[in-house]
């Protein structure tokens, strides 16, 4: 998803991504969407998105010291914008817990990335069409 947004449109960006996505599911192939969902952009309105059924989303989460360790080590996160990322984060995990069906949830606090691959796998392969 970073390589096609253009000038912060993500809205534009995010219908360009599921139409490639459309595009690949529509030759035979599973499509998997890894992207910040639904912010800043929301997938659900995108005119490619009714296309897709089922639809299936994995929250990934880390506590407020391993967010704030990973943004700081990328070296352009302000405290403020890390603060935010922190708060929206923790809010998105009770979004997750309280939607219907409830959105699974990852933690990656202390796990390797690795094994967070090992795990997304897993829960994709559970996912996909028999």
């Amino acid at each position: 998803m970073d390589l096609i947004v253009n000038n912060d449109d993500y809205q534009t960006a995010c219908d360009n991504w599921l139409k490639v996505a459309y595009y690949s599911a529509y030759s035979g192939r599973n499509s998997v969407l890894f992207g910040n969902v639904p912010d800043p952009y929301n997938v659900e309105i995108c005119v490619h998105y009714p296309l897709f059924n089922p639809v299936h989303y994995l929250h990934l989460y880390c506590n407020g010291e391993a967010r704030t360790q990973r943004l700081a080590a990328r070296g352009k996160w302000t405290a403020d914008s890390i603060k935010y990322m922190n708060a929206r984060s923790e809010k998105l995990v009770q979004e997750a817990n309280t939607s219907v069906p409830p959105i699974p949830t990852l933690d990656t606090s202390t796990t390797s990335p690795p094994q967070v691959a090992k795990l997304i796998k897993q829960w994709i392969m559970k996912n996909l069409p028999k």
